[in-house]
């Protein structure tokens, strides 16, 4: 798994279960995503574009995506 995806995954993880579909739906509508490619960036199947790293970042609240590869 790329570390992009893990930061995102281990991101996510910690959010409170109430948010979990609210916040999903928010990354999947801003970086013009399917659920499927969501689901997918989670589990470490598809890299996250670069491009959507800003995007992540100001949905989270804080810097979770960094690029360090």
């Amino acid at each position: 798994m790329k570390q992009a995806n893990m930061q995102l995954s281990a991101w996510y993880n910690t959010l409170p279960r109430n948010e979990y579909r609210q916040i999903r739906e928010k990354l999947i509508e801003q970086c013009s995503i399917t659920r499927a490619i969501f689901y997918n960036w989670l589990q470490g199947i598809t890299p996250i574009p670069k491009h959507q790293y800003p995007i992540i970042n100001q949905i989270a609240g804080k810097e979770i995506m960094q690029e360090t590869n």
